[in-house]
């Protein structure tokens, strides 16, 4: 982008839909079953238009943030009929403070797994 001179008026969004466990809580290079913080934060890196030094935005985010922040990056709003209430904040504004994040943590198993009640990778299933 640099080579070519699109760098300083580009936008540039880099981001991932999961975290990896590289061993942690005995969990290796999954993602999915639990939601500990290691599968659950991940990148995201924004590059605005003409912006030369960095920011750090320490409130929590989340992946719904990022419709409405790259809508405005492009020099738009929301699709004409879109709620929205269905989407988080444009995180290049202040963000809300107080945001309430609900997390919960289930263990759905596949048919070839095994029951409740059974042994499986340590444990015993219970549900």
């Amino acid at each position: 982008m640099k080579e070519y001179g699109y760098y300083d008026e580009s936008a540039v969004v880099f981001t991932s839909d999961h975290g990896e466990s590289l061993g942690e809580y005995n969990y290796y290079l999954a993602h999915g079953w639990f939601a500990y913080d290691t599968t659950m934060r991940i990148p995201l890196i924004i590059k605005e238009p003409g912006q030369t030094e960095g920011r750090l935005v320490e409130e929590q985010t989340s992946t719904l943030d990022l419709l409405p922040t790259v809508l405005t990056l492009a020099g738009t709003g929301l699709p004409a009929g879109s709620s929205k209430s269905g989407w988080g904040p444009n995180i290049l504004e202040a963000l809300p403070e107080g945001r309430v994040t609900v997390v919960v943590n289930s263990l759905v198993l596949a048919q070839s797994q095994p029951s409740v009640g059974e042994q499986w990778n340590g444990g015993t299933v219970l549900f």
